[in-house]
């Protein structure tokens, strides 16, 4: 996949991630994303600069959203993600990790 299409796949169709008022403040609910993940916005991006310059491996230490959202992207584009989580993930983060293909690395100072 090259990055042009990468960003017409993924970047640039975004989904619409709806608006809810609580108060008087809006909130934008980005946790309402393909991958779930408040952090998907930036990272399709980051993957796409990834597709551009033809890296096949990457690396990412987060215990959370940003693992998540990089690993669904790597998945698609075909790019190997090593994620570096600290031993106290909660489950269902590894679980998603996981199911997107990444190869998780725990380690107590990630």
């Amino acid at each position: 996949m090259n990055a042009s299409q990468f960003a017409n796949d993924y970047a640039l169709p975004w989904p619409e991630t709806p608006l809810q008022n609580v108060g008087n403040v809006w909130l934008k609910r980005e946790d309402h994303n393909v991958t779930g993940s408040v952090k998907s916005r930036g990272m399709v991006w980051q993957i796409a600069h990834m597709v551009e310059g033809n890296h096949r491996e990457i690396v990412v230490s987060s215990s959370g959203n940003a693992s998540v959202a990089a690993a669904y992207y790597c998945q698609v584009a075909g790019i190997t993600l090593h994620a570096f989580v600290p031993p106290f993930i909660e489950p269902v983060r590894f679980e998603r990790l996981s199911s997107y293909g990444a190869i998780i690395h725990k380690q107590e100072m990630a």
